[in-house]
């Protein structure tokens, strides 16, 4: 799954603002300076965890990163970004984020309930890193506020602003970029407002240039899944593929029938490589097999393709932040709630 190039610019502009230099977030996280001027450059979830948990370091604990980073995200420079500003009204708008959110982020995920006179927008941070998942969820409610005042005209405080996540020790950005005084430690990142608003009509909306967007947007999105199902056979085979230490590059384009040259062009233009895609599915068998429980280490070690069991217990920390055994044992609690 992987993450629009565009949404790390969003936070290397924030911090440039704050006078950190990009360098020491980009080769935390393996991206170029090309990369990162590239529109079409994608990078994988892990690895934009990897850059929201890198930049909430350098911009210090006590700074809600990503409240301030909804608050400044361009809308122009991303495609899904000029069909939300040309939306018909905030329902248009709404609708185009879920119907193309996976330009941006293939694992983004929003819903709108209607209640009554009320309307809500949902959104789920699927990070893997709670505190990941608090930037996120600051940025993106912040962004959908935005645009919902763009949209709909009125520069209103919504109804009410809920977070998952515990409430901070300064909750002064928040106050002054929602309007209102959020809850915090809900069961769900939410903001609730007047359900008319829905429907109130952008007087900036061109229906003509609405419509060439969102053909255009259908392409891209199409070669996007495209280029994701060549991604997915690759992982499938690298699945099922035997030991995954030293994958092979030339027995992957033959199993595929490409050339070896034509598959690592398709990959990287993809914003990936086969030793990305390796790591990925190394760590998710290490986490299935973990949480089963019925495969020795030492054994799961060798088919990952590691000298020794402790290189594996390595990995796995760097893969997901806590070792082997506290892995199982939180898995197991969620099974049981």
């Amino acid at each position: 799954m992987y993450v629009s190039i565009y949404l790390v610019r969003s936070v290397v502009t924030e911090l440039r603002r704050r006078g950190v230099r990009e360098e020491a977030l980009l080769d935390a996280a393996g991206i170029t300076s090309e990369q990162l001027r590239d529109p079409s450059f994608r990078l994988s979830v892990d690895r934009y965890e990897v850059v929201v948990r890198t930049a909430r370091r350098l911009a210090g604990s006590s700074v809600r990163l990503g409240l301030l980073v909804g608050e400044s995200s361009p809308t122009a420079g991303h495609l899904v970004g000029h069909l939300l500003t040309n939306a018909a009204s905030v329902r248009d708008g709404i609708d185009v984020l879920m119907r193309y959110r996976r330009l941006l982020h293939e694992t983004m995920s929003l819903r709108l309930v209607e209640d009554g006179e009320s309307a809500h927008v949902i959104y789920d941070s699927q990070a893997r890193d709670p505190q990941n998942g608090a930037f996120e969820a600051d940025a993106m409610i912040v962004f959908l506020l935005r645009m919902g005042h763009l949209l709909s005209g009125a520069n209103r405080p919504p109804l009410a602003v809920c977070f998952e996540h515990e409430r901070p020790d300064d909750i002064r950005d928040y106050v002054r970029l929602l309007g209102c005084e959020p809850t915090f430690g809900a069961s769900r990142n939410s903001i609730t407002f007047t359900r008319r608003l829905l429907d109130v009509p952008n007087v900036h909306c061109d229906p003509s240039l609405s419509v060439i967007l969102e053909r255009r947007a259908d392409l891209v999105l199409a070669e996007q899944d495209s280029d994701a199902h060549l991604v997915d056979r690759v992982r499938d085979l690298l699945r099922l593929g035997g030991p995954l230490g030293n994958p092979s590059i030339d027995r992957i384009a033959e199993r595929l029938g490409t050339s070896t040259r034509g598959l690592q062009r398709r990959l990287r233009e993809f914003g990936t490589s086969l030793s990305e895609i390796g790591d990925e599915v190394r760590r998710s068998v290490a986490c299935d097999a973990i949480v089963d429980g019925n495969v020795p280490i030492k054994e799961l070690a060798d088919r990952l393709g590691f000298s020794e069991p402790s290189a594996f217990h390595r990995a796995f920390k760097r893969w997901t932040g806590t070792t082997p055994q506290a892995f199982r044992a939180a898995a197991r609690d969620q099974m049981t709630v």
